[in-house]
């Protein structure tokens, strides 16, 4: 009896998750953001206009996703990720924020970018990347790695097949 009713509520949890993810996708859809088919966009995420993402994308709660930003197929953004492609030119002493500046940011299939990371403009990430939680990005990575720190390095080379890593292999790895 117990395990029903938590069946059902967990149902009633999956439904409503779905009602709200439609909800987003309708408000995203009406400011011109274009998504593929499996995307879910927490209703707690901010996505701005000119924004491109693929098929079986998560972006998770409180991630803010900056316009003239490519996100490829499965990616996967954690909580609190901030992705931006707007800088500034460096100005004067009486305003050291100068001209806005626009360089894209594209990140490439199957990435997972970890909670609170943050990832600046111009950046390209290569397929197959795991950003490590906090980090910067701040420069092109080379696809099948781990980046971590601040700015970001390759702390780890990942196989570009279809292999999986044991949680014991991930804890038990090098760490900075």
């Amino acid at each position: 009896m117990i395990q029903k009713l938590k069946d059902l509520k967990y149902r009633l949890h999956l439904m409503q998750r779905e009602r709200t993810n439609a909800q987003k996708r309708r408000e995203l859809a009406k400011n011109g953001i274009i998504f593929g088919a499996g995307t879910y966009c927490d209703p707690s995420s901010t996505i701005m206009p000119k924004v491109i993402m693929g098929t079986n994308c998560f972006v998770n709660k409180e991630t803010l996703v900056g316009a003239h930003t490519t996100l490829g197929d499965n990616v996967f953004l954690d909580p609190r990720v901030t992705i931006f492609a707007d800088t500034h030119e460096i100005g004067s002493a009486a305003q050291r924020a100068g001209a806005n500046i626009t360089r894209p940011v594209h990140i490439k299939n199957g990435t997972w970018v970890g909670q609170n990371a943050v990832i600046t403009a111009g950046v390209t990430i290569g397929k197959g990347y795991v950003i490590a939680a906090g980090a910067v990005v701040v420069h092109d990575c080379a696809p099948h790695g781990v980046y971590a720190g601040v700015p970001v390095r390759r702390i780890r080379d990942l196989d570009a097949e279809e292999n999986s890593y044991p949680v014991t292999e991930q804890v038990e790895g090098e760490r900075s």
